[in-house]
């Protein structure tokens, strides 16, 4: 996959906030990452070929903040053995026709190994102690949903491009 920009990360934690500790104590943590951006022709032709599991980028966050059940940026934290499970095609109407500018994908795609937690952070933006984990893919099973297999296309597009990502705690 060739991505044009990569997208700005935002991580989200839905479950209570003692879950989002739990990693520490050596459970194992899989996180689901919706990554948009805009994507260039040669993309769009690969989309017939992705498959379960293609292997997509290592990525790496920088600064962790949690609060009200939120993890919103993690800090010198690289995401090792990421995999592609889905991806949603969207056209921007700002765009005009659709061309290689107008499209925008999502990518659904899950990792299994986090290196290190360097701190964590409090909602005021206060250092709460360094933690460090490490899960390992060889020890992990990952699950795939029916639905992050299925290809996409809205019938309404969005109003305007947002190039984010979201990581849920599954």
């Amino acid at each position: 996959m060739r991505l044009l920009e990569f997208p700005i990360i935002e991580i989200e934690n839905p479950s209570d906030i003692t879950r989002s500790t739990s990693g520490a104590a050596g459970n194992t943590r899989l996180y689901r990452v919706e990554a948009h951006a805009i994507i260039d022709k040669g993309t769009i032709a690969g989309i017939s070929c992705l498959t379960q599991g293609v292997y997509l980028e290592t990525v790496t966050f920088y600064k962790m903040m949690i609060g009200g059940g939120e993890m919103k940026l993690v800090s010198e934290t690289t995401l090792a053995d990421v995999y592609i499970s889905g991806m949603e095609i969207w056209h921007d109407i700002a765009f005009g026709p659709i061309t290689s500018e107008g499209m925008f994908a999502t990518y659904k795609f899950v990792y299994g190994k986090i290196v290190q937690i360097r701190n964590m952070y409090d909602p005021d933006d206060q250092s709460t102690g360094k933690q460090g984990f490490e899960t390992n893919m060889s020890q992990q099973k990952l699950t795939f949903l029916e639905d992050d297999l299925k290809w996409q296309i809205p019938t309404q597009a969005p109003t305007e491009v947002k190039r984010h990502a979201r990581v849920y705690l599954i």
